[in-house]
């Protein structure tokens, strides 16, 4: 595996996680592909969990990224309306 597989998969697993903490693009996969997705692997209690780690990282690195992007609760907002049932 070289550098360009390795940012191949970078951007997978970011594409992945935008769809699982926001529903980003949720609306270019099947719906079937998120139901099974949610059936086989719950959630529980993601949206809460997510957030307030969120937080936590925006409180103990105040010049990092959570910090930033916490400041207008823009994140939290997404992860609320975040298209998972908990």
């Amino acid at each position: 595996m070289g550098p360009a597989d390795a940012r191949v998969d970078d951007c997978r697993l970011a594409a992945g996680a935008a769809v699982d903490v926001a529903g980003v693009r949720s609306w270019d996969l099947p719906p079937q592909t998120l139901n099974n997705a949610v059936r086989d692997y719950p959630r529980l209690g993601f949206k809460k969990a997510f957030a307030d780690a969120f937080r936590a990282e925006a409180v103990r690195v105040p010049q990092g990224r959570a910090k930033f992007v916490n400041r207008y609760g823009a994140l939290i907002t997404a992860i609320k309306l975040a298209p998972f049932d908990e």
